[in-house]
């Protein structure tokens, strides 16, 4: 269930006046309510067999603009929605950074989860094919990971300078190796952005990457 109220001029012929509208929206059917002190009650509604579960699928605009032709219809009020105040150019820089900052964040985790799993696959290929190299591979991994504060080891899920080196003249796995250090560095790339636009706080960024993680698991 969601509920919308809202400020409106109730027009008719050459009458206007404020009035408040409330709605109740479920998913498949709807009730509304104009109400002032010059209009004491006016309410319309849409049942299932009306609106065929539609408005679920439809975004805040367009479901209020269906009770808007709805409330002229079937209640007999004409009304037109008060002009929502506009944001200052600063708030709107401030959405838009909160916008791009939860479209980096899951396109890091796509990029870190694709990754891991690319790069477990090729693990288990070479423990089979050429179980040195691969434990070449980890013990290279590991040296380098060895002095790498917490701050690092969330700034980077990638194929390490060392390892990528050995691998990507393989005649196999060299490609394979190519992907995985590309979408480390550009993952690590926009966590770095992410950090930079939340002030540089990267207890901040894991706690974003920790919440996108547990969303796709509920999800």
């Amino acid at each position: 269930m969601k509920e919308y109220e809202r400020d409106v001029t109730v027009v008719g012929g050459d009458v206007r006046f404020p009035a408040r509208l409330k709605v109740i929206r479920l998913p498949r059917s709807w009730y509304g309510v104009v109400w002032s002190d010059d209009l004491n009650y006016a309410s319309f509604s849409q049942d299932a067999t009306e609106v065929n579960g539609g408005i679920a699928y439809m975004s805040d605009k367009q479901f209020l603009v269906r009770v808007q032709l709805v409330a002229a219809w079937k209640g007999g009020v004409n009304f037109e929605y008060a002009p929502e105040p506009s944001a200052s150019d600063d708030d709107k820089r401030s959405l838009d950074g909160l916008q791009a900052v939860d479209h980096q964040i899951r396109c890091i985790v796509d990029l870190d989860m694709h990754h891991i799993a690319v790069a477990s696959e090729l693990y288990m290929t070479m423990c089979d094919d050429d179980p040195a190299l691969a434990r070449t591979w980890m013990e290279l991994d590991a040296d380098e990971r060895s002095d790498w504060t917490a701050e690092d080891t969330l700034r980077r899920i990638t194929m390490f300078s060392q390892a990528f080196r050995v691998l990507r003249s393989h005649p196999r796995y060299g490609y394979v190796a190519t992907w995985l250090r590309g979408w480390g560095d550009e993952a690590c790339a926009l966590k770095q952005q992410v950090a930079l636009q939340l002030g540089g706080d990267w207890a901040k960024v894991e706690d974003l990457l920790n919440a996108e993680l547990d969303h796709r698991r509920v999800g």
